[in-house]
């Protein structure tokens, strides 16, 4: 269960609250989530089938679609993995708990290759929107 503090205007903390049920009437943010999931697992492998596709075989020592359990300067969120891919219009990547390891059928690295490029939120949505 995650829970996140309310701040009042002076930053003071006001109560807990369990996001994963909170609903807009359809969804629940659980589901919301199960379904980026789902949908950046058919992403990841439809990407890495098409630079499989492309790509000659001496390429591959450097891939650009992956998984990995350690960022590439190292660091890691405890239980967490990334899934990262090098697009034309810049970096892609998301986390996830180690549950869902196996749901993402692309290459493992033991570090993600690329240093971060800085992508905010904000920078995938509007990458995800050229591509």
């Amino acid at each position: 269960m995650s829970k996140y503090q309310l701040l009042n205007e002076d930053k003071e903390v006001v109560d807990r609250v369990d996001c994963e049920d909170i609903s807009d009437g359809y969804h629940t943010m659980n589901e919301l989530y199960d379904h980026r999931m789902a949908l950046n697992i058919i992403l990841f492998k439809m990407m890495f089938k098409l630079d499989h596709q492309y790509r000659k075989e001496d390429a591959w020592n450097k891939p650009l679609i992956m998984k990995s359990v350690l960022h590439n300067d190292g660091s890691m969120f405890k239980g967490y993995f990334i899934v990262f891919a090098v697009t034309n219009v810049g970096q892609i990547s998301y986390h996830y708990k180690m549950e869902h390891w196996n749901k993402f059928e692309i290459p493992i690295v033991p570090n993600i290759t690329y240093p971060y490029d800085g992508h905010t939120s904000q920078d995938i949505i509007d990458r995800l929107m050229k591509l």
